[in-house]
């Protein structure tokens, strides 16, 4: 990573999901808080304008579309404006995520826009409604069908019946997402992260297979301790915990539903107050970095569906970097990874290799014409490095960058310079 710091159970869910229309959002509202800290502006809605635009312009505008997106953005700019001027503050008060959201919209070029004569690719914030609200519906029901399942451990006819039921609402729900997508031309890319994550989720368990996994991991995690109650679900986290006095809610990822008794009793170990963890965090570790684990999460990620157009930004192609940093710096043999861009600018993290989803995710903040091309490359090069080398242990402890990883890093030509750049960049951007 290049950073610039080191009763019975309730099944109540809709069989056939209403097709209803989601409401489409018009162009992002700006909705001024005064009551920041010490003055400070606030502005909704200008993160969430900025993402929109620099998809728009990484897939080119539509000539007709462009004075209305140019309205759009001169309008929140201007409100943005009148809204630090009644603070007496300068737009450099912004919180920092607005802050460089302003800078960006502020810095286009709206005489040279990368115009486009084909058809639109799909566009990214597609929202599908209730979907979310169906996931959390699902998660009670699943947890309150492990618990009644450990009360009335004898009525195996009803479990299967009740099973059942869960597995056709999860098939549904995934068909009438996949059917509204396939209208729209989208895939699940397009879909906001937590809408993605439960679409994943569903169409996971719409294999009766894996309900049956996550039902019987659930059921085991609560036997092991009755102050447990567990969920599984596609969350960004391994697990994580959160202790309501003499109750512990689990949360564990959806990929840990087939792992090995031993691991799923390390997971509820983990998080129980006054034990020892290091035997059971090495146990976690190692069942994370098996194959099984990983072929498991990157489907439930959506790793394995066809790569969104998220590769191209608004000045770098970053599968063009990464064709070329491969050929020039590691004779073409690593293999491709996951590519895309962050959603937001970074002003310490540029970029970073996650493992597990074989994913290099690069900041936007570097996707400018004012960074040059061989920073974005270094960067790039930097995470490859990740990617070959892993992350060998020591002692029980990781290394991310070792003496060999530093070594080859420095070999890249303008290492010092690239580094150079990035370090008044990340000032600049946390410090403007």
């Amino acid at each position: 990573m290049i950073s610039r710091r080191t009763g019975g159970a309730r099944v109540a869910l809709d069989r056939q999901p209403a097709p209803t229309t989601p409401r489409r959002r018009s162009s992002p509202t700006i909705e001024m808080d005064r009551r920041g800290r010490a003055g400070r502006p606030q502005v909704r809605g200008l993160i969430r304008l900025m993402g929109e635009v620099r998809r728009a312009l990484a897939a080119g505008i539509d000539p007709q579309e462009a004075d209305g997106l140019r309205g759009r953005v001169s309008a929140a700019l201007t409100a943005t404006q009148e809204e630090c001027q009644r603070c007496r503050r300068s737009p450099l008060a912004l919180p920092a995520p607005s802050r460089r959201a302003y800078a960006f919209l502020t810095e286009i070029d709206w005489n040279h826009l990368p115009l486009r004569s084909r058809p639109a690719p799909p566009q990214a914030g597609m929202r599908i409604g209730r979907l979310v609200a169906w996931r959390d519906r699902l998660q009670v029901d699943l947890t309150a069908l492990a618990r009644d399942s450990l009360k009335n451990a004898g009525q195996a006819e009803w479990l299967e019946l009740t099973l059942h039921e869960v597995h056709a609402t999860c098939t549904d729900i995934a068909r009438w997402v996949e059917t509204r997508l396939a209208s729209t031309g989208m895939s699940a890319e397009n879909l906001p992260d937590p809408s993605r994550r439960a679409f994943h989720w569903f169409r996971w368990l719409s294999d009766w297979t894996h309900l049956r996994q996550h039902h019987q991991a659930v059921v085991y995690c609560m036997r092991k301790d009755p102050r447990v109650s567990a969920q599984l679900y596609n969350q960004a986290a391994l697990y994580r915990a959160t202790i309501h006095g003499e109750q512990i809610d689990l949360e564990v990822h959806e990929a840990f539903a087939a792992a090995p008794e031993e691991v799923l009793l390390s997971l509820v170990k983990v998080v129980l107050p006054h034990t020892r963890k290091r035997r059971w965090r090495e146990a976690i570790r190692l069942h994370v970095e098996s194959e099984a684990f990983r072929e498991a999460l990157q489907k439930l990620e959506g790793v394995q569906d066809t790569e969104s157009e998220a590769v191209r930004g608004r000045a770098y192609d970053l599968r063009e970097l990464y064709e070329r940093v491969n050929a020039a710096y590691f004779g073409g043999k690593v293999a491709q990874p996951r590519l895309a861009w962050t959603d937001r600018p970074t002003g310490r993290e540029f970029g970073s290799y996650q493992p597990l989803t074989d994913t290099i995710t690069i900041s936007m903040s570097l996707d400018s014409p004012e960074v040059p091309e061989f920073v974005v490359e270094h960067v790039v090069h930097h995470e490859l490095l990740h990617k070959l080398l892993g992350t060998p242990t020591e002692n029980g402890r990781r290394r991310v960058h070792t003496p060999d990883f530093r070594r080859m890093e420095r070999a890249f030509p303008r290492f010092e310079e690239a580094d150079g750049f990035l370090r008044k960049l990340s000032r600049r951007l946390l410090h403007a």
